[in-house]
């Protein structure tokens, strides 16, 4: 992954004009194994110059910036691709992968010096073998039955077939499509990896929240699957259960069964681990003190509930009679949900007390509150700091 980082995506101060997409300004990734044990990588990568959705429909439903729409339509067409390269004349080009023949995935691509014609050969065997979808059942694993359309969750499909990449009037890019049941593909970078892949453009306030819950749910998921800890936990539950009618009803009863009850964790996490299972290279990434996650920036934990808490109240404070809870100068979009602030800011943030009302910037400020039963007490925490900043580090976002 460091050399995929290093030389495909161009991340590297002696890199001047950047990858196989561009120059990157920042990219996260995180590894997760597959059922089956492979691993394999989740990457969100930000091209430097790129705009955010917001931008992109003000310069197209706005703007109506037509040479700005013809250069991301060429540089989408130009990085994503979704058909089988035809072969040179005089080459045989098969529809399927056959067993008879070395799978591309497991030989050496051509040399950088080789001929154009060998890399499309190349090429044209990678994507027949990774980039061609067949359905099989998790295909349909969410299709409810009869009378509902049976489709693919993947979205492909023989008949979803689109020439030409377009930008419609309210700024909504919709990519081309000329074979549906090839799966969305960078040349350059399925040369190096030589593996399926998958790649898409976040153009949408609704496509970026979409893939931020996705990388999210993948970065929090437990590598144990809920049916197997409820099978450890009961096995844990029944064996302490057997041991409990051994326990006669004497003085040392009680202690005796808060022996057993105590032992119940350290038997659930016993079982826990003996029904979790880990592939060779999983315990390979483990032994060899592999990275799980790649990123260019460093991240801190935020505690956001409670910011989320004392925004909250300073909303509902200056503005009771809003029922939605969304102050006058928010706005909710209508396709996307994108959330617009005007340029003063919520309503009732402006009532957080900060410390610019100081007279001495030297001076320490101390932050109280009374508990239910009327106990003062001092309150601290990460939100009471931010709160509390000195007029220095104002400018510092939470």
């Amino acid at each position: 992954m460091n050399a995929f980082i290093r030389h495909v995506l161009g991340v590297s101060p002696s890199s001047i004009s950047g990858g196989a997409l561009g120059k990157v300004s920042a990219y996260y990734g995180c590894v997760e194994a597959q059922g089956r044990g492979s691993l394999h990588c989740h990457m969100m990568v930000w091209i430097k110059g790129a705009l955010d959705p917001n931008a992109i429909r003000r310069r197209v439903t706005e703007l109506h910036d037509e040479e700005f729409c013809r250069k991301l339509i060429a540089y989408l067409d130009n990085n994503i691709s979704n058909f089988v390269p035809p072969c040179p004349i005089g080459e045989h080009q098969p529809s399927v992968h056959t067993s008879s023949r070395p799978h591309p995935c497991q030989t050496l691509g051509p040399a950088p010096i080789a001929r154009n014609a060998e890399r499309t050969i190349d090429l044209n065997k990678l994507v027949v073998a990774c980039q061609t979808h067949r359905h099989n059942r998790t295909c349909y694993k969410y299709w409810k039955g009869p009378p509902d359309p049976k489709q693919c969750r993947f979205d492909l499909d023989p008949d979803n077939v689109q020439q030409e990449s377009t930008i419609d009037e309210e700024g909504n890019v919709n990519l081309r499509c000329i074979e549906g049941m090839i799966n969305n593909y960078n040349e350059t970078i399925l040369e190096c990896v030589r593996c399926n892949m998958d790649i898409k453009f976040i153009a949408s306030g609704r496509d970026a929240k979409a893939i931020m819950y996705y990388i999210t749910d993948y970065v929090t998921k437990s590598p144990l699957s809920t049916h197997a800890s409820y099978v450890a936990l009961e096995t844990a539950v029944k064996h302490l259960r057997e041991g409990s009618r051994s326990v006669d009803a004497t003085n040392g009863a009680d202690r005796e069964s808060r022996t057993k009850a105590s032992s119940i964790v350290q038997r659930c996490a016993f079982s826990i681990l003996g029904q979790q299972e880990l592939s060779a290279q999983q315990v390979a990434s483990e032994l060899l003190n592999l990275d799980d996650h790649f990123t260019s920036h460093q991240f801190r934990h935020l505690f956001w509930l409670q910011g989320k808490s004392i925004v909250a109240s300073h909303l509902r404070s200056r503005d009771p009679t809003n029922q939605s809870g969304v102050p006058p100068n928010v706005a909710l979009a209508n396709d996307d949900d994108d959330l617009y602030v005007s340029d003063d800011g919520p309503a009732g943030l402006g009532d957080i007390p900060s410390s610019e009302t100081a007279e001495d910037e030297t001076s320490v400020d101390v932050v109280l509150d009374i508990s239910r039963d009327g106990q003062v007490f001092y309150t601290t925490g990460q939100l009471s700091d931010y709160l509390m900043r000195g007029t220095m580090l104002q400018g510092l976002c939470l």
